[in-house]
């Protein structure tokens, strides 16, 4: 039974509370900085928890009786208008009336909007009601909104608890108090008993036709199996009827999308015919028969920047961000110049979202550069058999045991089979000739689901981003951690192997940006290093050096160590979050697989 929900009262850090949901109210009406999850949980759930005392990567059936929208801004004043425009967009566009709506003013700035999910002709749990909610919500309206609402284990601010920052409650407010936002301030000043809100007889149909179709738009099926493609909204508007005049032109891209995802030519034509009867113009002549035809026959395909599939576009389409972003590069970027006090406000944002990672291989590396966040790139430099794959593995193992999302390890030296065995190495702890004989007894958990991998060559960081998107846009997934192993392998344009390296490692910033990942690039040391793999490094190590430098937030340099075979050093030679810490941590390996683990803090320092 769908009855369980986890709380945190005194901040989320204090998780780790599952209660029911009828005993919500008392535990949380009234404290500070109290949540509850968004969705509600059944025994499934409760198992996950007692066997690993949290809650952190469940991703079992869950449910929400309602969708919610949660609105924030820089000030009460400028959240107001945005509830107030989804308002507007919810009754313009969805004939929903804003009185149906229950909206909670969350005790700073902020308004939590709540959709019932009668009004959609209701919500059934789901392993990947998430997703579909998340889908359904960014369909109903272009204002801004917290899309991070719609985790698997995603806390709320509580009703009637009391915001820690301002010691206002969380109060329910009605859509006419948005028009006064001093007068929510001095209401939300006590605590005010919830009421329900209005509702209509029966679902509005608009709304159920949505949800079918959000909802349809995330896949069904396990992550690795056949993905249902996508559906393009322009195509969905066009298949409703077409202007008079533009049929012929309409027929040629209908053709083309139907061929695109792989309906025959008898599919395509019935569906052509069925579509034919909503346009004003109806007539079958052998014009319209040619075009077709010619369309099947062809390589037609056009794309979002075709004059009839963009004057039928909408912002709400998943690929309309691309589009969006490919006329952004073309501008030259402004000069934004901002008062010191907003750079407090996005860094106040940064330590509430918490979004920093940890690598795992070393609690004093961790600490020194403070969490690898979305958006940067770390370099890992050795010379050969330093250990850097094995590194950039044993980083993404400790990811996905420990954070949600997918991690990316893309090797452009090593084969399939090779990746498997070091990963089996890593964690089984053995050598090879042991593996062979162990690893069909080997399970593998389902954070292993969340592990990919790629041998590909010839491939540009480009190329490596297009194909992330791509199957980030048919999964619904995302790609949190990138690791490229090795810079070196990587295509790129250049008059010089210098030249051709230093431009992969800006194409690998800029796709980092782009994708909002983090990235790891592993890096041979440059020839004008010298050495071998004992010599310690300093940051002309890489080649290309400068490039590297410039790029890195932090910068890991690997060698081994002459006197103790067992001995792995781990310099960090460039440290954006801090200080650098060149005389690096020690980490064991053995001689006999590849395993590495960080030695006791008082054995971790000294010069190598």
């Amino acid at each position: 039974m769908f009855e369980y929900v986890e709380i945190a009262v005194g901040g989320t850090k204090n998780r780790k509370q599952i209660v029911k949901l009828n005993e919500v109210k008392d535990l949380t009406a009234n404290q500070k900085d109290a949540f509850v999850s968004y969705f509600i949980y059944d025994e499934e759930a409760i198992a996950h928890f007692q066997k690993n005392t949290t809650m952190r990567l469940f991703r079992g059936r869950c449910f929400s009786p309602a969708l919610a929208f949660d609105i924030d801004a820089d000030n009460i004043e400028d959240a107001c208008k945005m509830t107030l425009q989804l308002y507007d967009d919810l009754e313009r566009n969805w004939e929903l009336n804003r009185y149906y709506l229950k909206t909670s003013f969350s005790g700073k700035k902020g308004f939590h909007v709540i959709l019932n999910s009668f009004l959609f002709g209701g919500f059934s749990p789901q392993e990947n009601l998430p997703q579909k909610l998340a889908s359904l919500a960014s369909l109903l309206t272009d204002v801004k909104y917290d899309k991070s609402t719609y985790g698997h284990i995603k806390l709320f601010r509580a009703y009637g608890s009391i915001h820690g920052k301002t010691n206002l409650y969380k109060i329910q407010v009605d859509p006419d108090d948005l028009e006064k936002p001093d007068f929510i301030l001095e209401k939300a000043k006590s605590y005010i008993e919830s009421w329900s809100v209005p509702a209509p007889d029966s679902p509005i149909s608009k709304l159920v036709r949505l949800k079918e179709y959000a909802f349809g738009l995330v896949p069904e099926v396990p992550i690795f199996g056949e993905i249902a493609p996508k559906q393009k909204l322009c195509i969905i508007k066009m298949l409703e009827g077409i202007n008079k005049g533009e049929r012929h032109d309409a027929l040629a891209r209908l053709a083309a999308h139907f061929k695109e995802i792989g309906l025959t030519a008898e599919m395509a034509w019935a569906s052509i015919l069925e579509w034919n009867k909503k346009n004003e113009e109806k007539e079958i002549d052998e014009g319209f028969k040619e075009t077709f035809k010619s369309i099947w026959q062809g390589p037609y395909k056009f794309g979002c920047y075709d004059y009839l599939l963009d004057s039928y576009c909408n912002k709400r389409c998943y690929l309309y961000p691309k589009k969006k972003g490919k006329v952004k590069d073309e501008e030259e970027e402004s000069l934004i110049i901002k008062p010191f006090s907003e750079a407090r406000k996005e860094y106040e944002q940064l330590i509430e979202d918490d979004r920093g990672i940890k690598l795992g291989f070393s609690s004093v590396l961790d600490q020194k550069i403070r969490g690898h966040f979305p958006g940067q790139l770390g370099v890992i430099v050795g010379r050969p058999g330093t250990y850097k794959s094995t590194l950039a593995q044993t980083i993404c193992d400790y990811y996905i045991n420990h954070y949600d999302g997918f991690a990316l390890y893309v090797s452009l030296e090593m084969s399939l089979s090779m990746i498997y065995e070091r990963q089996m190495q890593i964690v089984m702890n053995m050598n090879p000739i042991e593996i062979s004989k162990s690893y069909k007894n080997f399970k593998s958990s389902d954070n292993y689901k969340r592990f990919l991998v790629s041998d590909k060559t010839n491939l540009t960081p480009h190329k490596v981003k297009d194909n992330i998107e791509a199957f980030q846009d048919k999964t619904g997934g995302k790609v949190e951690l990138l690791v490229l192993d090795y810079l070196h392998a990587l295509k790129e344009r250049g008059s010089s192997d210098r030249e051709r390296v230093e431009n992969a490692m800006r194409a690998c910033e800029e796709i980092t940006k782009e994708l909002s990942t983090r990235t790891l690039v592993c890096v041979h040391t440059s020839r004008e290093g010298g050495g071998d793999s004992y010599q310690p490094l300093d940051n002309r190590a890489g080649r290309s050096a400068s490039a590297i430098e410039d790029v890195a937030y932090f910068f890991y340099g690997l060698h081994l160590i002459k006197d103790d075979e067992s001995a792995l050093c781990v310099q960090l030679l460039k440290n954006k979050n801090g200080p650098p810490w060149p005389h690096g941590v020690i980490l064991d390996r053995s001689p006999d697989n590849v395993k590495v683990v960080e030695r006791s803090f008082s054995n971790s320092f000294g010069t190598p």
